[in-house]
């Protein structure tokens, strides 16, 4: 906890530039694994996030899942583009329009 706590501390206290440059390193890391350790690292990944499910009620893994099918919802949208048959922009034709 001690340990935990210390490394908060330093993580707050460095500068924008630091955790780019830190990211970039990890993000080099993860991507430079070998076929093999990729693997391990993927099943390791994945056995964690398992287990991370299964600690959730019923009602915060169906909340999970409706914000990430509403996130993938949006995606879709944003892929078609406003060209497409679906650009995210509901038209509402069932206005009422008086002419006079």
């Amino acid at each position: 906890e001690l340990y935990n706590s210390k490394r908060r501390e330093q993580y707050h206290r460095q500068s924008e530039l630091s955790r780019k440059k830190r990211r970039e390193r990890e993000r080099m890391r993860y991507h430079s694994l070998d076929f093999d350790n990729a693997k391990d690292r993927n099943k390791r990944r994945a056995s964690l996030e398992r287990e991370r499910y299964k600690k959730l009620s019923q009602i915060e893994l169906a909340a999970r899942n409706a914000k990430r099918r509403e996130r993938a919802s949006l995606l879709r949208k944003e892929k078609k583009g406003p060209n497409g048959n679906d650009s995210g922009q509901d038209m509402d034709m069932d206005m009422d329009v008086d002419v006079d």
